[in-house]
């Protein structure tokens, strides 16, 4: 039986540490058979979790950008059509997570809003 998602092509941001949600995320994509484009805003970062993805038998391109900076937005774009010719799923999670709301403030909205 095919993996559910054979032949799809997810683009995953936020992916910039190993047991958080970004990197979690795109294990559970290619382990039902997605390819990885993955997205972190350091080259290091991106790079560490796309071999282990790869390790894990995954397809990975992996991007530095940061999403607050819009060229760079165009050029991940351009990097994953150029490498798979599509997107079909988008998993933002760039900026992490909001925090719960007894741990919000005000200050971080504009910060937040911009990714």
């Amino acid at each position: 039986m095919p993996a559910i998602l054979e032949g799809k092509v997810a683009l995953v941001t936020g992916v910039s540490r190993d047991g958080q949600v970004g990197q979690t995320v795109a294990k559970v994509l290619a382990e039902n058979g997605a390819a990885l484009a993955i997205c972190a805003r350091t080259q290091s970062n991106v790079e560490e979790r796309a071999e282990e993805l790869r390790q894990a038998g995954a397809r990975v391109l992996a991007v530095a950008a940061s999403l607050t900076d819009e060229a760079q937005v165009r050029q991940l774009i351009e990097r994953v059509l150029s490498e798979y010719t599509k997107i079909d799923i988008l998993v933002n999670l760039a900026g992490g997570l909001i925090p719960t709301f007894e741990k919000f403030d005000s200050e971080g909205i504009p910060a937040r809003a911009a990714v």
